[in-house]
């Protein structure tokens, strides 16, 4: 969520320096990026179909034009698809939209009962869902798994901030701005991830973090 390329290195350094500490346990790692602009689920649905949304509301989309979505051409591959996102099941009503681009397994805000709440449209915490993943891989190796993350986005509440590791100020950044607390959180996910990624769970797993807007 809200994930960018950072004009100044250092702050980019910053926020993936776990993962890039953890780098030589994996097989291969790049980066790079690329301009887009538009929502989040415009954002989704250029990863998932290379489709570009005219919508929001994706309810108005014939099923026809979903055939070519990548869960859609895993599952009739014979993968098991999941979806995991910490919002409410009916927020951009992916509750309806995620089973038709071929999503089988979805897990919601709403599906469960999580260890604490988030602030960000008052869901769950993103550093809480990794076990959710870590136990699907721990059964079946042939899946593809889809989170969308969901803490990071604007209004970048400072409440749900559990690590404070970045030191804005070394960074010349203001330590009561937007901007520290955006780079705070993007910086909390992917110290997630790369303690999700050292789980013996995930050995040969392919993992591609793309940003939305």
């Amino acid at each position: 969520e809200s994930w960018g390329f950072a004009s100044d290195s250092r702050v980019q350094e910053a926020i993936l320096a776990k993962l890039k500490a953890n780098t030589n346990s994996f097989s291969f790692f790049s980066e790079g990026h690329f301009f887009f602009s538009g929502a989040t689920v415009g954002g989704e649905i250029r990863e998932l179909c290379a489709l570009k949304a005219r919508s929001l509301d994706l309810r108005l989309v014939k099923t026809t034009e979903f055939s070519h979505c990548l869960p859609i051409q895993l599952k009739n591959r014979g993968y098991e698809t999941y979806a995991l996102h910490a919002a409410l099941s009916d927020m951009y009503t992916r509750n309806q939209w995620y089973p038709r681009i071929g999503f089988e397994h979805l897990t919601f805000f709403n599906n469960r009962t999580w260890p604490r709440r988030c602030h960000a449209f008052d869901g769950a915490c993103d550093v809480d869902l990794t076990p959710v993943i870590s136990q699907a891989f721990a059964s079946k190796n042939d899946l593809f798994f889809y989170w969308l993350t969901l803490n990071s986005h604007a209004d970048y509440d400072e409440r749900d901030i559990f690590s404070h590791r970045i030191d804005c100020t070394a960074l010349e950044i203001d330590p009561i701005s937007e901007s520290c607390r955006f780079i705070k959180l993007q910086a909390q996910f992917f110290d997630a991830l790369s303690e999700l990624m050292s789980s013996p769970n995930m050995k040969n797993v392919e993992v591609i973090v793309a940003g939305d807007h």
